[in-house]
């Protein structure tokens, strides 16, 4: 059974979904947040023992607000939730609360 694995048990099998496309078929990531009532949602992280594979999801919940919850999937799981302000088309505020807690301001310069 998965509750009797380990942390690279865990990562083996999560990487094996991801090579399979799991996380790469975005027909299905937007049927699943669709369905929810979500703007996203995504499966991220490395590779190896300690990578921290994560499920995020997130919501506008108004044309310049993002929010966002990324769920640890493996034994040292981390939960995060994360708070976007788009200022102008450049720049962003960026709140975050996980493993540790912090407040970004986020300039972005597109050619």
């Amino acid at each position: 059974p998965v509750s009797g694995g380990n942390a690279d048990d865990g990562n083996m099998l999560l990487q094996a979904a991801t090579s399979m496309g799991i996380s790469g078929t975005e027909s299905l990531r937007q049927d699943i947040a669709s369905t929810f009532g979500l703007d996203d949602i995504s499966l991220t992280g490395g590779t190896g023992a300690d990578s921290n594979m994560s499920l995020t999801v997130g919501k506008y919940l108004a044309p310049d607000i993002y929010i966002s919850y990324g769920a640890g999937l493996v034994e040292s799981a981390v939960n995060t939730f994360r708070v976007r302000y788009d200022i102008y088309s450049f720049l962003s505020l960026e709140a975050e609360q996980g493993a540790g807690t912090g407040v970004d301001l986020l300039y972005q310069i597109e050619r």
